[in-house]
């Protein structure tokens, strides 16, 4: 009876073992390991409309006259890589394994903004109101983002687990939902507001004059406005739901 304890506990310990070097994340040849020292760069880059974070960080916008900046550990912030094409301003990190120990930031400007999106684990917060006659905004993975919005046609599309906080004001709204993500909209007031789930997507919204939701599985959609006209198709058991609050 000994020997199989034995042997019990002498596994138990081999898998806490992994585990504990599998959670720690990055302990292997190669991973850039965080110095702890702070340091920063303005950098000079061509013209932007649309800015696309592809990895970690976390980047504040701002509609204002073109400016960079990164902010990050001295010895991370050079894999740190900030390049335009095509009028797009796209930051990811050149090394396949980062370990930060302080946040890595990015304060990014533009007078012009059209499309904003995320491809990773990072976030997007805007620090004033972005003013466009129409933004599309883009996110694919488990980032967020957290924007204040003031255009006439806002089109938003989330696949995967990602999390949107957006408010402020639009004319029209086309949501689109494939996956986990979530939108919460409550306090993004809309005239007239498009939202397709497939999936187990939530998303919320504030419909003054019109609603239209089409969902495709267990996701939901909750709104508030009290909008005159409301469409709803469901297959599967997803629900649409007027709020209470």
């Amino acid at each position: 009876m000994m020997k199989p304890l034995i042997e019990q506990i002498i596994l138990i310990s081999a898998i806490s073992i992994v585990l504990l070097v599998f959670i720690s994340g990055c302990i292997m040849p190669g991973c850039i390991q965080g110095s702890g020292s702070y340091a920063f760069e303005n950098r000079t880059v061509d013209d932007f409309s649309s800015i696309d974070l592809a990895g970690i960080g976390d980047v504040y916008l701002v509609q204002e006259e073109k400016h960079l900046r990164i902010e990050a550990e001295d010895n991370i912030i050079q894999y740190m890589k900030t390049d335009v094409s095509g009028g797009k301003l796209t930051i990811y990190q050149r090394a396949d394994c980062i370990n930060p120990h302080e946040p890595i930031k990015i304060f990014a400007s533009t007078p012009v903004l059209e499309s904003i999106s995320i491809s990773g684990s990072g976030r997007i917060i805007s620090r004033s109101p972005i003013e466009s006659d129409a933004l599309s905004l883009g996110m694919s993975g488990s980032g967020s983002m957290e924007l204040n919005i003031l255009c006439q046609d806002l089109r938003a599309t989330i696949s995967g687990s990602g999390d949107a906080l957006l408010k402020g004001v639009t004319k029209d709204s086309d949501i689109m939902i494939s996956g986990s993500g979530t939108m919460h909209g409550y306090d993004l007031m809309t005239d007239r507001s498009d939202v397709t789930i497939s999936g187990s997507g939530m998303a919320q919204v504030n419909a003054m004059d019109e609603l239209n939701a089409l969902i495709s599985g267990s996701g939901s959609v909750y709104y508030k406005g009290n909008p005159r006209n409301v469409s709803q198709m469901v297959s599967g058991s997803g629900k649409v739901i007027v709020s209470e609050g």
